[in-house]
C-alpha cells in the first residue's frame, strides 16, 4: 500500500485540507511563516487526531538534543525527522532521511 505524505504544513486549516484531499500523513513544518515550530506540531496534531490520521515532526533546525524530539512526541507528533541523528543516540530508534529507512519509518506510522 501507498503512504501519501503532505509536507510543509503549519496550521490547523492546512492539515485539514490536506487530510480531506486524501493524505494520510503531514509533516509539521514552518520553513517559511513566523510561527513557532511546537504550534505547528500542535495544530497538526490537533488536526490528526480529528481525522484519525498521523503527524511527522519535521527538524528544520528546532530539534538540538533528545529534549526536543521527545517534545515533538509529547505534543502529538507521531515520529521526528531529525538532521543531526548524533544528538539522538540514546533513543531506541533513529530514522535517518536518504538512508533507505523509509519503508521501516512508515510501519510504524501505521
Amino acid at each position: 500500500s501507498c503512504v501519501l505524505i503532505a509536507s510543509g504544513i503549519s496550521s490547523y486549516e492546512g492539515a485539514m485540507a490536506a487530510f480531506k484531499a486524501g493524505a494520510d500523513v503531514v509533516k509539521a513544518s514552518n520553513k517559511k511563516i513566523d510561527i513557532p515550530h511546537i504550534e505547528a506540531i500542535w495544530e497538526c496534531a490537533r488536526a490528526a487526531k480529528e481525522c484519525g490520521k498521523k503527524v511527522i515532526s519535521e527538524d528544520d533546525g528546532h530539534i538540538i538534543n533528545p529534549r526536543d524530539a521527545n517534545l515533538s512526541l509529547l505534543i502529538g507528533a507521531n515520529a521526528v525527522i531529525v538532521s543531526n541523528p548524533n544528538e539522538l543516540k540514546q533513543y531506541d530508534k533513529v530514522i535517518l532521511p536518504g538512508v533507505g529507512a523509509f519503508t521501516d519509518a512508515m510501519k510504524h506510522l501505521q
